[in-house]
């Protein structure tokens, strides 16, 4: 449930602008090391692009991935 909870502030705060380029530690991380790996990393250098594709494309997923685990306990009577 904690990663529901981060998920959603974290979008909120790409969604209001609260994270910049100057400091959104992701976009930094993912930008500045590229033996990471990460796609932007290696192909972009523009954050405005990469927020888009973080509020379009990234959080949209972890919202499906976070409904499959809520569905998980549907079922579950909490009550006592």
């Amino acid at each position: 449930m904690k990663s529901i909870e981060y998920h959603q502030t974290e979008y909120a705060k790409y969604v209001s602008g609260e994270l910049t380029a100057e400091n959104d530690q992701s976009w930094i991380e993912y930008t500045y090391d590229v033996n990471k790996g990460c796609y932007w990393a290696e192909h972009h250098d523009d954050y405005e692009e990469y927020r888009k594709w973080m509020i379009e494309e990234w959080f949209p997923q972890r919202f499906k991935e976070d409904q499959k685990q809520i569905d998980r306990f549907s079922k579950v009577n909490f009550k006592r």
